[in-house]
């Protein structure tokens, strides 16, 4: 084997490595699949509510927004998006907190929520951006 293949070989093997710990680190999912319009429901109680939230790449992680008639809008924060899983807090002015734990499956996020002492469930589809506007 030659000098430059064996340096060449050397260089591979290093960017694959790193690659793989760089993934390791920020999840095998990137932020991008989440990224965008989602309708959402939420179901507690034998009640619903449905609105939209909206997820973005701001300062090198996620940020968004979400709203429904019943919260008001609000925004999200701590969103945490690591190997296919999200956890977030939603603020509203006009609403306790929402604190979000789910996961992407078969395209859709779902998952349980927790507020004003109770425990829910919730589901988001992807959405319009036109849909989304209405509760920013």
């Amino acid at each position: 084997m030659s000098k430059n293949r064996f340096v060449a070989l050397i260089i591979f093997c290093f960017m694959l490595v790193a690659g793989a710990i760089a993934q390791q680190q920020h999840g095998s999912t990137n932020d991008a699949s989440i990224v965008g319009d989602w309708n959402i429901t939420f179901a507690v109680s034998g009640q619903t509510a449905s609105g939209t939230m909206s997820l973005r790449t701001e300062a090198g992680g996620l940020a968004g927004n979400i709203g429904t008639p019943h919260t008001g809008p609000g925004t999200l924060h701590d969103v945490k998006w690591s190997e296919g899983k999200l956890t977030a807090t939603c603020v509203f002015e006009q609403h306790e907190s929402i604190l979000l734990a789910g996961e992407l499956k078969d395209g859709a996020l779902a998952g349980t929520f927790q507020t004003e002492g109770r425990e829910g469930t919730w589901k988001a589809t992807r959405g319009s951006a036109s849909a989304s506007s209405s509760n920013h």
